[in-house]
């Protein structure tokens, strides 16, 4: 649908959650920012949920960038723990950690903090 309209996306919330493979929980509503217009679809028995915002929040071009603030965000600062870096880690290719890492240089300050962990070449955790 995102491309059909020409929306640009990004998962957000208990929905990047999941896609890092950070919750085995699977949303009943899957939640993407938007910079299309505000609509919920039906599909099967889940809610797939578009929700307007500038997207300029992120600040970021990869979908990959995109994707770990966004569950950093939703997970919280108190609840960022070496686990978390280390699953992180196995799922970010490390072709792609220093684009990452380059890519969210404009993150909320503990948000870069968590990612130059992840991208890091050795991480003691």
């Amino acid at each position: 649908m995102a491309r059909k309209f020409r929306w640009r996306i990004q998962p957000s919330g208990a929905t990047a959650l999941n896609f890092l493979g950070l919750s085995t929980q699977v949303p009943a509503r899957a939640v993407y920012l938007s910079d299309g217009p505000d609509r919920v679809y039906q599909v099967g028995n889940m809610a797939l949920a578009f929700e307007h915002t500038a997207l300029k929040e992120s600040g970021v071009k990869l979908k990959e960038s995109g994707l770990i603030v966004q569950a950093l965000k939703s997970l919280g600062q108190e609840q960022i723990t070496p686990e978390v870096i280390a699953k992180i880690r196995v799922w970010l290719p490390e072709s792609l950690r220093a684009k990452v890492l380059a890519d969210t240089k404009t993150a909320t300050g503990w948000v870069y903090s968590a990612i130059r962990q992840i991208t890091q070449e050795e991480f003691h955790g």
